[in-house]
């Protein structure tokens, strides 16, 4: 019995050591865990970028988004850097390019990563397949229930489609 009562006060004062987490990474889900660096999308919902992302009528118009390129970096004290580039075209014509720019927090929740935004209203989640293999789930266009993009990222950009 005492030697029980011995384990549960160990256990409790390693438990209590571990509580400070504002030095050490987030821990990770089961399975393969998130590692820190540059990532660059490679495919949008299954389509190799530049990819249409979205697309909806605003009036009579034929918005159409289309993603170029993004890059996802991040970083081992739970913060994360995102810029990814946008065309947005009305009736087939180029309306204008946009340069999003986000950052935040990312959070390890059961068996995804939670990246929340500190700059706009959006969080999305990544799932890590391998050390060089990430999937994203998310929002990245912004007007009223905008649909998310299923991204798949790499560690190494993409090639140049061939003219």
């Amino acid at each position: 019995m005492r030697r029980m009562l011995a384990m549960m006060f160990l256990a409790v004062a390693l438990a209590a050591c571990d509580e400070d987490a504002g030095t050490n990474p987030p821990p990770s889900p089961p399975g393969v865990p998130l590692t820190q660096g540059l990532w660059h999308m490679h495919k949008a919902n299954d389509v190799d970028l530049p990819a249409e992302i979205a697309r909806r009528f605003v009036g009579v118009v034929d918005e159409q988004t289309m993603l170029d390129s993004a890059r996802l970096t991040v970083l081992s004290n739970g913060t994360w850097q995102q810029r990814y580039w946008l065309r947005v075209l009305h009736l087939g014509a180029l309306d204008r390019d946009e340069l999003v720019i986000d950052e935040g927090t990312w959070v390890v929740e059961e068996t995804t990563n939670r990246f929340t935004s500190t700059l706009r209203a959006r969080t999305f989640t990544v799932l890590a397949s391998s050390s060089s293999l990430i999937t994203s789930t998310e929002p990245m266009v912004f007007f009223p229930d905008p649909p998310d993009v299923i991204g798949v990222y790499r560690k190494f950009p993409p090639t140049p489609p061939t003219p």
